[in-house]
């Protein structure tokens, strides 16, 4: 089975300005506190990033081996909403031969984003690849797709790929993607 390409709109500039810090402390110090104290102070506001369903008062319990990989996509969700995945899903690949043909440039970081954290433990909870993208790159990116298409018949994977993107930008929102 192929990787799943998930993505959700993401609220960029609150996941600055609150968490970004703690979960870059967390992977590169290894120290949790602040970051289980983060998910204390915002239970309500998290879910469970894979079944979308609240993030209960028991929490700690299952989470009980952790690391920060797993507590920051917990802590994440307070910025997107894990039941809105508007991914390519097993399309992704598709969307990358299909922009190959038409940029002149290594198409990963056009589907994903850009990795969080240090350059020797980014956040990667699924442990096959996590990305973020602000609103303006996704402005960015979506602008770049309009230039590089422009006249040209875009294919279906391309077109959700605009989608995606457009979904996104409308709402003024960055984007979290990961497999």
């Amino acid at each position: 089975m192929a990787n799943q390409h998930r993505a959700f709109a993401l609220d960029y500039g609150g996941f600055q300005g609150e968490l970004a810090p703690i979960l870059r402390r967390a992977l590169d110090t290894g120290d949790l506190a602040p970051l289980v104290a983060f998910i204390d102070t915002h239970r309500d506001r998290l879910r469970d990033p894979d079944t979308g369903t609240p993030l209960d008062s028991h929490w700690r319990a299952a989470e009980s081996a952790a690391d920060a990989h797993r507590l920051g996509d917990l802590a994440l969700t307070a910025y997107y909403d894990p039941a809105e995945d508007i991914g390519l899903g097993d399309g992704w690949e598709e969307v990358g031969m299909d922009l190959a043909r038409e940029v002149d440039q290594d198409v990963d970081p056009l589907i994903g984003g850009e990795a969080f954290g240090p350059p020797d433990n980014p956040f990667d909870p699924g442990k096959l690849g996590s990305y973020l993208r602000s609103w303006d790159s996704v402005r960015q990116q979506r602008e770049r797709l309009a230039e590089v298409m422009a006249g040209q018949l875009w294919s279906d994977t391309l077109t959700e790929f605009d989608t995606m993107l457009r979904t996104t930008d409308e709402q003024h929102c960055g984007l979290y993607v990961t497999f």
